[in-house]
């Protein structure tokens, strides 16, 4: 299979894999597709995305950055086109559905940076807390995006705090992190 989610729906089109998303939903091991435009005809759509069906309204994927990767509702997500792996064989006893894991199981252990004016923090972590603030609607307070934990940032994480109601100190640690990766709005 060709890497992204554009070359394997057309793929799979060319190997006449392709199938209607409702059966897609109840196939596991299928492919879910969403385009923002038709991926057969004219430039590679805006939005593309492909998720792996798991046969019961559930898919495995990664959903991105705010959702990272594990296991979804395949339900009104809005999929425009679906299709059989080619080569693969779907024999029903081969795919059991997975089972997802229990929050114990997906705990994992992370180690986040430290960041804070005063460290002069810089970089991509840098980026990635500013990505966070803008998406948390502190985006005018932040301005652009650029890397450097500088006093517009400072402000942004400060006003963040308070919203979140934990303590207001600049220093971005496990608390600020906590509440930006896990909190929604």
């Amino acid at each position: 299979m060709p890497d992204g989610s554009w070359y394997q729906a057309k793929h799979c089109r060319t190997q006449n894999t392709l199938i209607e998303v409702e059966e897609a939903i109840h196939t596991a091991g299928a492919l879910l597709f969403l385009f923002s435009s038709s991926p057969y005809e004219g430039p590679r759509p805006k939005r593309s995305h492909v998720a792996i069906s798991q046969g019961d309204d559930r898919t495995f994927e990664a959903r991105g950055r705010l959702y990272g990767v594990g296991f979804f509702d395949a339900r009104d997500r809005g999929w425009t086109h679906a299709a059989r792996i080619p080569g693969l064989d779907y024999v029903v006893e081969a795919f059991e559905p997975i089972e997802p894991p229990s929050p114990e199981d997906q705990a994992v252990s992370v180690v986040l940076p430290q960041l804070s004016y005063y460290a002069k923090s810089k970089g991509r972590d840098v980026r990635t807390l500013q990505g966070l603030l803008h998406a948390r609607g502190l985006g005018k307070v932040l301005g652009k995006i650029d890397g450097d934990f500088g006093t517009k940032t400072d402000q942004a994480v400060r006003e963040f705090q308070r919203r979140a109601l934990i303590e207001v100190d600049g220093l971005v640690g496990e608390r600020t992190w906590s509440k930006l990766l896990n909190e929604i709005g």
